[in-house]
């Protein structure tokens, strides 16, 4: 019998073609203990084929992709109906890339240097 999976339980998509950086948040949500599904994706197209097999409580998005931006992949998202809260974490902190953001429907907004702490408080919804 297979034990089922709390409501507690976050599963992540970080999508960002910085393979260090990706890596290096994984690290960071691998050792939260509500976390149980952590994904990376490189690109646009990456993310996608991801979306269409698994469903994910928190995507994590950057702007700046080679091929199709984080902003396009947040507007296809949202297009389609994809459930889950979209944080766009990025180093294109400039504030009109961010009431973009917001305005298609993801829920923060975070600079990838001075943030990249907060993103454990929002999967606890302590921020």
């Amino acid at each position: 019998m297979m034990a089922s999976i709390s409501t507690s339980e976050i599963s992540v998509l970080i999508v960002d073609d910085n393979k260090f950086f990706a890596q290096r948040m994984a690290g960071l949500l691998d050792e939260m203990e509500n976390v149980w599904n952590i994904q990376k994706a490189h690109s646009y197209d990456e993310a996608m084929h991801l979306l269409t097999m698994h469903r994910y409580d928190y995507l994590l998005l950057d702007i700046n992709m080679p091929g199709k931006s984080g902003i396009s992949l947040l507007q296809t998202i949202r297009l389609s109906g994809v459930n889950g809260r979209i944080i766009m974490l990025t180093n294109s902190s400039e504030s009109s890339y961010k009431q973009r953001c917001l305005s298609l429907g993801a829920s923060y907004f975070l600079d990838k240097t001075a943030d990249f702490e907060k993103v454990p408080l929002i999967l606890n919804g302590i921020l």
